[in-house]
């Protein structure tokens, strides 16, 4: 039987250079629950001679919902480009 989930769920920042997209090493985050993919697609046709000529149908824009359960504290803050800092109580 085919399973589909979520195992083994790791993530990585993105640093774009003028030599390309390069990524740090991978981290998991804390267990995937869950996982929404929504992706926004451009379309273009344009009709010559009362028909199709050409169309074109390009990448927009995407968002990536993940659920997990007791996230590890220092790698969200460093996707999240944010600091952990201790308080004394």
């Amino acid at each position: 039987m085919a399973k589909i989930g979520l195992n083994s769920f790791r993530c990585s920042v993105l640093t774009e250079t003028a030599r390309g997209p390069t990524y740090e090493g991978a981290k998991a985050p804390g267990k995937a629950i869950s996982c929404s993919v929504d992706i926004t697609s451009n379309s273009a046709m344009l009709y010559a001679d009362d028909a199709l000529a050409e169309s074109d149908t390009s990448f927009q824009s995407g968002t990536v919902t993940i659920g997990i359960d007791e996230e590890n504290i220092t790698t969200m803050a460093e996707l999240l480009s944010h600091t952990v800092s201790e308080t004394a109580p």
